[in-house]
């Protein structure tokens, strides 16, 4: 996962921001996991802070850093669980568990070697949506090729 122009710094007031939202989110002991193929690793549905998304909610210039870094922060978690650390999510990671200790992300469960059949599946899937990803670039670049042949 390479910077992009929403990635947060964590010396950001927006990054304590979103770190506050995600430390008052309240676990639902129903969640469960689900594949989220941007970041190729799995996250629970309590993990997000909803109101970004509603229209009384936070400011839209919060919505995508937000994604941005709970993506970060799922990808970094699952290569935990997979004992392969990503070395350049780490001090997001650690920055987060900081300012957020009480994100539901952050449950032992979570991110235990228990969760390491769930990570497995979602890597795989995370291959598979790769060359889905692939296979519709280089068809989208065959359609614009021919329609600007026509």
């Amino acid at each position: 996962m390479n910077e992009n122009a929403f990635d947060l710094k964590p010396d950001e007031p927006e990054f304590e921001k979103i770190c506050r939202d995600l430390n008052r989110l309240v676990v639902d002991p129903q969640a469960s996991p689900s594949f989220d193929g941007m970041s190729g690793a799995f996250n629970f549905s309590d993990e997000f802070p909803k109101a970004y998304l509603s229209a009384e909610g936070e400011p839209d210039s919060l919505l995508l850093p937000c994604i941005s870094l709970l993506r970060y922060l799922w990808a970094y978690r699952q290569s935990l669980i997979l004992c392969t650390p990503r070395s350049e999510l780490k001090h997001l990671w650690f920055k987060t568990r900081e300012s957020a200790p009480d994100w539901p992300g952050f449950l032992p469960e979570r991110c235990s070697p228990e969760m390491r059949e769930t990570a497995l599946n979602c890597a795989a899937e995370a291959v598979r949506f790769s060359a889905a990803l692939d296979d519709l670039d280089v068809r989208s670049s065959r359609r614009s090729s021919q329609e600007s042949e026509s």
